[in-house]
């Protein structure tokens, strides 16, 4: 799920309401998006674009972590699994903590 319209390009736009049901539901939970280094799109089908893949913590887990952040991996062409394409190759890097 997206956090913002940036995070999606093509297609049909997602609400605003939406949008912030998202992120009251993480507030709710006490969970933060962690960030990322890369390419901001995780998803993409013919000419949509999308972040769709995101790391989501705790204030526990970046105490005990503080140096973990998520580097997104290329967009690989659509596959079979589930119909879409994904991008697979995410990994944790451990040069600092990565807060949008």
């Amino acid at each position: 799920m997206r956090f913002y319209h940036y995070e999606k390009e093509g297609g049909p736009a997602r609400t605003q309401r939406q949008l912030q049901a998202f992120h009251d539901v993480l507030a709710d939970c006490e969970l933060v998006d962690m960030g990322f280094t890369s390419d901001i799109f995780t998803w993409h089908r013919g000419k949509i674009r999308e972040r769709l893949d995101r790391g989501v913590t705790n204030a526990q887990w970046n105490t005990k972590f503080p140096n973990a952040g998520l580097v997104n991996g290329e967009i690989r062409p659509p596959s079979n699994y589930c119909g879409h394409g994904s991008a697979w190759g995410t990994k944790y890097d451990t040069s600092g903590p990565k807060k949008i």
